[in-house]
């Protein structure tokens, strides 16, 4: 299955301080495997063009290779090298099954 990961980019750092969109070199999406959820690997960093900030289509992965139980966090580092604290964890669950049809009309003509 597919997982469509859309990050929030932050606008204060971890002392409450602002931080300009600007200052953010790069966001990196990992992943924790559902029978190793302690370890996260890196899917992908994408990085911002300098002094530019992140673009929007650089704030969404997709990992085509989930699978239920997968973990995944991000977080992204300003452009000092500092990487901050990763972000909520999102758990893969399975995709909704659809519902059932609906029943057919059916109708006819007597003679």
């Amino acid at each position: 299955m597919n997982a469509v990961l859309v990050a929030s980019i932050p606008s204060l750092r971890q002392d409450g301080s602002p931080l300009a969109a600007t200052d953010i070199a790069s966001i990196t999406f990992q992943k924790a495997t559902a029978g190793a959820p302690g370890s996260f690997s890196v899917l992908q960093t994408n990085d911002a063009a300098a002094g530019a900030g992140l673009n929007p289509d650089q704030v969404t992965f997709t990992d085509a290779s989930s699978t239920v139980g997968d973990i995944y966090a991000c977080f992204v580092t300003d452009t000092k090298g500092s990487g901050g604290a990763e972000s909520n964890a999102i758990v893969a669950i399975a995709p909704a099954v659809p519902s059932p049809p609906a029943a057919p009309t059916l109708s006819a003509t007597f003679t």
